[in-house]
């Protein structure tokens, strides 16, 4: 027995403690069947305890490494500050390139942009009866585009109003006639009156001398006081007659009425000018006609007529985001790209409003941003590519300012 431990207690080789295990295994086995002694069960636990001992070494050996990683970690800042080593200050400086240029998109339009123009609110009904421009034609301020089909019938209502200030005129010319004819002899009709109740009034006085001396008798009185009477009112009458002229026949009631007249018909003939005007469609200032939107026969309500537009000078109304607008200022060039240009037009910026809305010039891309907040910048094109401009009225462009 006591040979048994000594060996037991030797040190083993690997082969040997694998052999040891497989003996313990075994033993385990007979132990759980039957019950042996102890003295076999005491030699293998002794032999299992390096391998205990072992396990037990590895843990705290792991251990304590993590426990190192975990302290250096914490330190990392710290022994970073220690060494001068040479870093960017946040990773947003590493990812983060230079900014060359801010692009964006904009449209090609015309000086006061593109105007469509309309009938007056007085067409009512009518409809077009006849263009007198075409897509393309530059027109003046105040030339006619359009004719209405009510003009006709307007036309013969501005006549009728022509001719009567005509006829009022006349009455002027007449009133003015008669005025002065008719104080010419009111006022000698007058005088005869008078002339003739002088005469009687002598008469009477004589009569009245014979009546009293008893030369006449009461009925001749009598006869030339009636006389004197009676020519007495007729001179009243005149004179109340004559009150309504004067010598300037200017100064006549009858004149002053045919005077006001006149004006009422003036008036009335430049309210059916005003009303003819109205079947005429004329351009409100200079351009060029962009598109026509109804043809003759078709009615103009409160459509537009056509569109034009000054394209002599022409704009980008670009649309910039707001991170980027604080970048534009006034004056800076502009580059304007588009694969319907020969080569790129060039401009500059005259003027970034204050307004950041949403945007409404949107990118082909199907990845694009729909729903960002922009700020409007005007861009007026050098005068050398406004030519080339002017062909693509209302085309999506891109720009870019370069920084």
């Amino acid at each position: 027995m006591n040979q048994t431990l000594t060996e037991d207690l030797a040190p083993v080789s690997a082969t040997q403690e694998t052999g040891l295990l497989e003996a313990a295994n075994e033993s385990k086995s007979q132990e759980n069947t039957s019950e042996s002694s102890s003295l076999p069960l005491r030699s293998v636990d002794r032999r299992n305890e390096p391998i205990r001992h072992s396990k037990r070494y590895h843990y705290k050996l792991f251990m304590a490494l993590a426990v190192l990683a975990i302290a250096g970690w914490l330190a990392k800042d710290r022994l970073i500050d220690w060494f001068p080593i040479s870093r960017p200050q946040s990773n947003a400086d590493i990812l983060r390139p230079a900014i060359e240029k801010v692009v964006s998109l904009g449209r090609l339009e015309p000086e006061g942009e593109v105007i469509e123009v309309a009938g007056s609110s007085g067409s009512g009904d009518a409809r077009v009866q006849s263009l007198a421009v075409d897509v393309g034609d530059h027109v003046e301020a105040g030339q006619v585009l359009a004719v209405l089909d009510n003009n006709e019938q307007l036309r013969t209502q501005h006549a009728v109003a022509q001719a009567q200030v005509e006829q009022a005129r006349v009455r002027l010319q007449q009133s003015r006639l008669i005025a002065s004819t008719t104080y010419t002899q009111l006022h000698a009709s007058l005088e005869a009156l008078r002339s003739q109740r002088e005469t009687n009034r002598i008469d009477l006085r004589r009569q009245d001398q014979l009546r009293k001396s008893k030369a006449s008798s009461e009925q001749e009185y009598e006869a030339a006081l009636l006389a004197f009477t009676t020519s007495d009112k007729a001179v009243a009458e005149a004179e109340a007659k004559l009150a309504r002229y004067t010598e300037n026949p200017e100064d006549s009631v009858d004149v002053q009425v045919a005077q006001a007249d006149i004006r009422v018909a003036e008036a009335s003939l430049q309210n059916a000018a005003a009303v003819l005007d109205r079947s005429l469609v004329r351009a409100p200032n200079a351009g060029t006609i962009l598109d026509i939107d109804l043809r003759p026969g078709e009615r103009i309500g409160q459509q537009s007529l056509l569109r034009m537009g000054k394209t002599d000078s022409m704009l980008v109304r670009a649309e910039v985001y707001e991170s980027d607008i604080a970048k534009i200022r006034n004056g800076q060039s502009v580059t304007i790209h588009s694969l319907a240009f020969d080569s790129p037009l060039t401009g500059i910026v005259e003027k970034v409003a204050t307004l950041v809305q949403r945007q409404s010039i949107v990118d082909s891309d199907p990845a694009a941003n729909t729903d960002a907040r922009v700020v409007e910048v005007l861009v007026r094109i050098h005068h050398e590519s406004s030519d080339q401009a002017a062909r693509f009225v209302g085309m999506q462009v891109t720009v870019e300012f370069p920084l």
